[in-house]
């Protein structure tokens, strides 16, 4: 259970540059909340 609410690294799937694009705001709010790990971002350009 630890790894999952203490993960050390985050993919997020679906991330888009549309402001109302829930990865985005996913990822805003890691980055608001200070998550250390890497994040990795999927779109549809593929791993960002």
């Amino acid at each position: 259970m630890k790894k999952l609410f203490y993960p050390e690294s985050i993919m997020v799937v679906g991330v888009s540059d549309t402001p109302t694009n829930l990865g985005r705001n996913i990822i805003e709010n890691l980055d608001r909340f200070g998550f250390k790990g890497p994040i990795y971002l999927v779109g549809k350009e593929g791993v960002i």
